[in-house]
C-alpha cells in the first residue's frame, strides 16, 4: 500500500514537471519566434491588415 503511494507521488511529480517544461518550452519558443520574425520583414500573412 504504501509503495503504491509512493508510486503515485513519482507520477504527480513527474507529471508536474513534464507540463511545467512543456509550458516553459512554448513560452520560450514563442518568445524566440517573435525575436526571429522581428527582424525579418513582415510577410503578407503577418501583416496586420490596414
Amino acid at each position: 500500500m504504501k509503495r503504491n503511494r509512493l508510486a503515485t507521488v513519482i507520477a504527480g511529480m513527474i507529471f508536474v514537471l513534464a507540463l511545467l517544461l512543456g509550458i516553459a518550452a512554448r513560452a520560450l519558443w514563442i518568445e524566440w519566434d517573435h525575436h526571429k520574425s522581428a527582424h525579418a520583414p513582415p510577410t503578407a500573412s503577418e501583416r496586420p491588415p490596414p
